[in-house]
């Protein structure tokens, strides 16, 4: 797989999200280590306590996110079997209706979103195939998660290492944070525009900083 094909499955909204999720998490440990909030005995237990910070949870996120994906599909699988068995038409199209919801799909006409589903109840079923699909891209996504979750400790553990001054130390840590996590939003936004990648880069760093703050103020 190169990297082109990787780049192309990345969920862009996914990404975003924990990006600023392991950013806040992490720059708010050393925030409250700073102004006393937490206190440690050294900064290789400010490391450590970023990084389990970091990690563990984007472990944990790497299998709600994956169990949530999983669940979803059974859903759907339940739901294919039950149209499936059931020969009321209008009630299958009825039952099926409510899957357009939060999809591109909404965005077409009511009557093209009916041709839809009479295509889809008219389907072959093509076995297993299509779920072992589904099963690789929730991997990759739970994947995506993890690195994404635990990427953001990388910044404020360098600092903390290699500048022997505490308040440089965080400062810079802050400042390299939100210049990768605008990096972040504007690779990833929505539009490709300059326009759309500039707001979406400035108002995730910014939003990532401002929960920073509010969650050391109130003890992270």
């Amino acid at each position: 797989m190169n990297v082109s094909s990787v780049w192309d499955r990345l969920d862009r909204d996914l990404v975003i999200q924990e990006a600023m999720y392991g950013c806040i998490m992490a720059l708010t440990i050393m925030l409250t280590a700073y102004v006393g909030i937490m206190h440690y005995s050294d900064r290789m237990h400010l490391i450590y306590a970023i990084l389990g910070m970091d990690v563990v949870w984007a472990v944990i996120d790497m299998y709600i996110f994956y169990r949530a994906d999983l669940m979803s599909l059974y859903r759907s699988v339940r739901l294919y079997r039950e149209v499936q068995d059931n020969h009321d038409r209008e009630a299958n199209k009825a039952a099926l209706e409510s899957e357009f919801n939060g999809t591109v799909f909404q965005m077409i006409s009511k009557e093209d979103q009916d041709r839809m589903i009479d295509v889809f109840l008219d389907g072959e079923f093509t076995g297993r195939e299509g779920l072992r699909k589904s099963n690789r891209h929730y991997l990759f996504n739970a994947v995506t998660t993890f690195v994404f979750a635990a990427a953001p400790a990388i910044p404020p553990v360098l600092c903390l290492t290699f500048i022997d001054s505490f308040e440089w130390a965080i400062l810079n840590a802050c400042v390299i944070s939100c210049i990768l996590i605008f990096l972040v939003g504007y690779f990833m936004a929505p539009g490709d525009g300059l326009r759309s990648r500039l707001v979406t880069g400035t108002t995730t760093a910014g939003i990532s900083l401002f929960f920073t703050v509010v969650c050391a103020v109130f003890g992270g």
